[in-house]
């Protein structure tokens, strides 16, 4: 009996992924980086079946429309801005999109495209920054109101909820980054980078880190990379977890669920990591235990 309850799950494994391996999906790359690597493998783990593959790097739009009229998928999953830019010229294809910051502002009115947000819910953020650094009462950001103003005003509410002040200014060029970021001196505890391409730089990112070491003021970031150059934390996503729920959605699509009745997803795993000696020359205690999986930055 013990043998039949593990043979049949594995029978309808079997049965989901040969019947996915008929539909035929076509992954459109912007171009070849490791996060987007991982995401098509996780794309693949999560739909059950290998897929087609092309990278647009050397390719013209009309090659890359070509391409997708010659293979004739009945999916495309697109990871990456310029992917999403190609793929949305089809109108009667489905498509899954994916590693695309503001994807809204590529697609417009379009119908036939759904995928997942590179950002991670502001309840995601602000509850693992809390976990770590339980004493946390204020938080700032500076945000572009045109790129991310919707998801601040949703962090505004969830910060309400958890007791936290958050203040957030406006920031619609860049280059008020640079005095706007002094206001929150002896205002907040930590100051949250959000990625928002207005407000996050290589330039602003000095100016912002330099900001953090005179004023005491921690860093929240959204890429581990941050972290490993002097900000404080970073909660980031999970590019391949991205990937696989991406590909969860595409086989909701195979097995016959309307574009149209499915809705984008906010990616639903995160990744942290913290430099425990830029907290330590801070003076923020860190709780390391809060979180499982968590990675110390020496």
């Amino acid at each position: 009996m013990a043998a039949k309850a593990i043979l049949i799950p594995l029978v309808l494994f079997f049965i989901s992924s040969a019947a996915n391996a008929d539909y035929r999906v076509l992954s459109i790359q912007s171009i070849s980086i490791a996060p987007y690597e991982l995401a098509v493998a996780g794309f693949e783990h999560g739909f059950g079946a290998s897929i087609e593959r092309v990278t647009l790097s050397g390719l013209t739009r009309n090659d890359a429309t070509r391409y997708i009229r010659d293979y004739n998928p009945d999916l495309i999953f697109a990871v990456g801005r310029d992917a999403l830019l190609h793929a949305k010229v089809v109108d009667t294809i489905p498509v899954v999109f994916c590693m695309i910051l503001n994807p809204e502002a590529v697609l417009g009115r379009k119908e036939n495209a759904r995928g997942i947000s590179m950002y991670l819910s502001p309840e995601a953020h602000l509850s693992r920054l809390l976990n770590l650094f339980p004493g946390i009462r204020s938080v700032g950001l500076l945000y572009d109101p045109a790129k991310s103003g919707v998801y601040v005003k949703r962090a505004k509410q969830v910060a309400l909820e958890m007791s936290v002040e958050l203040i957030a200014k406006p920031a619609m060029r860049t280059e008020e980054v640079f005095s706007l970021i002094d206001g929150f001196r002896n205002r907040v505890d930590f100051f949250w980078m959000l990625p928002d391409t207005t407000v996050v730089t290589p330039d602003t990112f000095e100016s912002i880190l330099a900001f953090s070491f005179e004023s005491g003021i921690a860093i929240l970031a959204f890429a581990e990379k941050y972290v490993r150059s002097g900000a404080t934390v970073s909660i980031s996503i999970d590019a391949y977890d991205i990937g696989r729920q991406s590909g969860e959605m595409a086989k909701r699509i195979a097995s016959g669920t309307p574009v149209t009745d499915i809705a984008n997803e906010e990616a639903r795993n995160a990744k942290t990591a913290v430099n425990s000696r830029i907290a330590g020359k801070l003076g923020i205690p860190i709780d390391q235990n809060a979180i499982k999986d968590i990675i110390v930055i020496k």
